[in-house]
């Protein structure tokens, strides 16, 4: 009797406090696990854009378009309309951000950055409909409402932007990373 009650008494127990732990901790566990798939998602979609953003040599693109257009507006050259440089986007990039929005949460002190980077993010894809309907404009031949002097400055403001995009992308994308590695107490993945 005296094997059995040694046995079975902190199985038992064993068992008990197991339920109870799962009960008080499932929810936090389950939360800290999503919080890590969120974070590598999110890592994913940011590095995709900055890759995108390299590739395609986006700030030295629109650097270079300021300086074209400034050359051309000077010399008062009548071809300058053809010179807009625009980005017609008509695909969702944020994907997971539009998806995980109300999640945020998950992420903590993470949060408040991402916001802000897919918020110039927007904001850059704004931009760049501006230019578009200036583009427009221009080429219909309304340049009252399209004033050439109006598209140096937009170009180097949204060159800052997407370079202000990428330092501040690059950082967050590593902070996902790691916050997605986490472990509780060293030990549970």
């Amino acid at each position: 009797m005296g094997f059995v009650t040694a046995t079975l008494i902190p199985a038992v127990l064993a068992a008990f406090l197991a339920l109870v732990a799962q009960q008080i901790l499932g929810p936090a566990f389950t939360a800290f696990q999503e919080g890590k798939r969120l974070a590598a998602a999110f890592a994913a979609e940011i590095e995709a854009l900055l890759a995108l953003i390299r590739e395609r040599s986006m700030v030295q693109a629109l650097r270079n378009q300021a300086e074209i257009i400034e050359a051309l507006r000077v010399a008062e050259d009548p071809a300058l309309p053809q010179h807009v440089l625009y980005l017609s986007v008509s695909l969702t990039y944020f994907e997971v951000y539009s998806a995980n929005v109300s999640r945020l949460g998950l992420l903590k002190e993470l949060a408040p950055g991402i916001v802000t980077l897919y918020t110039r993010a927007k904001a850059f894809l704004e931009d760049m409909q501006v230019l578009r309907e200036l583009h427009r404009d221009m080429v219909e031949g309304h340049f009252q409402h399209a004033d050439p002097r109006f598209l140096v400055p937009r170009y180097t403001m949204a060159a800052d932007l997407i370079e202000q995009w990428v330092q501040q992308g690059t950082v967050i994308a590593q902070a996902l990373r790691h916050f997605s590695q986490r472990r509780i107490l060293g030990l549970i993945p």
